[in-house]
């Protein structure tokens, strides 16, 4: 409820709608052998991970 009241002092609550209707687009990784490496850090270290990875798991929008 606080931090609700808060935007609500900042943003409208049409502002708040869009912003929280938009993917998250997640910068490290949330799990797994890599969790909170950043996804830039695995392309370059281990490649075939992330090929792999985009092959055989479901991606959300947030990952994208």
């Amino acid at each position: 409820e606080k931090l609700f009241n808060y935007y609500l002092k900042h943003y409208s609550i049409e502002k708040m709608i869009e912003v929280s209707s938009r993917p998250i687009l997640l910068k490290r990784m949330p799990f797994g052998k890599y969790k909170d490496k950043w996804f830039k850090q695995i392309v370059e270290t281990d490649r075939g991970y992330m090929e792999w990875m985009w092959n055989n798991m479901e991606i959300d929008e947030n990952m994208n």
